[in-house]
């Protein structure tokens, strides 16, 4: 969902917004804040991230099978974008989608990757009703209006309601969401699919989803979050 300039315009002038980051009146994410964020250090390992000196594949996931192509973090999970992030998903910051979707534009320009078909990584039926919008579709929206591809929030489900993340080790994130989507059968074959979310930790919600969507025709499922979190392993 991109609120129309026209309405925030009113809007804004009518409650001039504070920034979710440092909390100064006057705009949603001060350009200060928007300094402060510190990009992931390239060249990063494509199936977790973690940067690395030579573009590639970093030793703990040459041990690992994984279903989907690559993915890239824009940011260090941390300081005043993690309170954005907050904003963004908590507190109906809806406008806060539109400033960080830009970041991750910019980002995959860079990448030039094959897509087809953007998908939010999807809420419960239960997590949708209860917070009344999706997050990671504030993001992903405004990426395929800009480079014109197809946005699709009904071929992937959430059919699992997990348990939060945030206390979980690696092992126990994996096991927490599995099998938690279904994937529609692609109504074309070989649709590349860019998965969007706000923040990838150990990778163990992109994974499953990514299982989902390849287990019904889909191929070369790439993903992009916002955020990168480090996690003890």
């Amino acid at each position: 969902m991109s609120i129309p300039k026209l309405v925030r315009s009113v809007i804004d002038w009518a409650f001039p917004p504070a920034c979710a980051g440092c909390g100064q009146e006057g705009e949603i994410f001060c350009s200060e804040c928007l300094a402060s964020i510190i990009p992931i250090k390239q060249p990063t390992c494509r199936y977790c991230s973690l940067s690395i000196a030579k573009a590639g594949i970093c030793t703990r996931c040459l041990e690992v099978d994984h279903p989907y192509t690559e993915i890239v973090s824009y940011a260090v999970y941390a300081g005043n974008l993690r309170s954005g992030i907050h904003a963004l998903k908590y507190q109906n910051n809806f406008w806060l989608g539109d400033v960080f979707s830009n970041l991750l534009i910019r980002l995959l320009e860079d990448k030039n990757w094959p897509i087809d078909v953007v998908m939010p990584i999807p809420l419960s039926e239960e997590r949708l009703q209860q917070r009344g919008y999706n997050q990671a579709a504030l993001l992903s929206s405004p990426i395929a209006k800009h480079f014109s591809w197809k946005h699709d929030q009904r071929s992937l489900v959430r059919v699992k309601e997990n348990h939060s993340q945030v206390a979980l080790t690696r092992e126990q994130r994996f096991e927490n969401v599995k099998s938690a989507f279904l994937a529609e059968p692609a109504k074309q074959s070989n649709l590349s699919v860019l998965l969007v979310d706000d923040v990838f930790t150990t990778g163990a919600t992109i994974t499953e989803a990514a299982k989902a969507l390849t287990a019904v025709g889909f191929i070369n499922i790439y993903a992009i979050t916002l955020a990168k979190a480090s996690i003890d392993y």
